[in-house]
């Protein structure tokens, strides 16, 4: 049997076959297109979310860093302090990482100069980038730290001044200012302990 096809009907055939690969060519050129988008999306987000992982660790091990730096100084200052609680349950004044002298012995300009460098490197980090990839919350135990290291470093000043004056220990604003001398260094012992104590966990 014969298919008797006409040139008119021979042509719309034609387009219609051209339609129909133009249509599927960019159908498939559109789909191949948003499979791979969306592909590239997803790789780059992978990307971003392991960058600011490492990021993070970064300025968690920075922050560490700069703490451990300030205690060494303090250690250069006091090397007869325990440092740690004997006894982290029983913390008590017959049990305190700090040593409590009876007399306090003059700190040389020169190791306080040492203690303040350290004091600033901290401050200097939270005006990095590093310093904002941290929770909130992290932010201000960073911003209390360098809060309680001041204090120390301006309680040496303090007392430095007392013997230079010749004040006498037993005078009661020398007492008072041992005291929170001595409780300030507590509170950056157990801070350090309780780091150290984390990262072994």
């Amino acid at each position: 049997m014969k298919i008797i096809v006409d040139a008119k009907s021979l042509e719309a055939y034609s387009l219609m076959i051209a339609f129909v690969g133009l249509f599927t060519t960019f159908l498939g050129a559109y789909l191949g297109a948003k499979v791979s988008g969306e592909y590239t999306l997803k790789a780059s987000q992978m990307i971003i979310d392991e960058q600011n992982k490492i990021a993070l660790k970064r300025a968690k091990f920075l922050t560490e860093d700069l703490f451990s730096e300030s205690m060494s100084s303090i250690n250069k200052i006091r090397p007869f302090d325990f440092g740690f609680p004997i006894n982290e349950e029983k913390f008590n004044l017959n049990l305190n990482p700090t040593f409590r002298e009876i007399e306090y012995e003059y700190v040389q300009e020169s190791l306080l100069k040492d203690f303040k460098d350290n004091i600033d490197e901290l401050k200097n980090f939270r005006l990095t980038t590093d310093f904002y990839l941290l929770s909130p919350e992290f932010q201000k135990e960073i911003t209390n730290t360098i809060t309680q290291l001041s204090k120390l470093y301006q309680l040496f000043q303090d007392l430095n001044s007392y013997l230079e004056k010749d004040i006498n220990e037993s005078d009661m604003f020398f007492v008072a200012k041992k005291k929170e001398f001595h409780n300030t260094l507590d509170n950056l012992y157990m801070k350090r302990y309780h780091i150290l104590k984390n990262q072994n966990h």
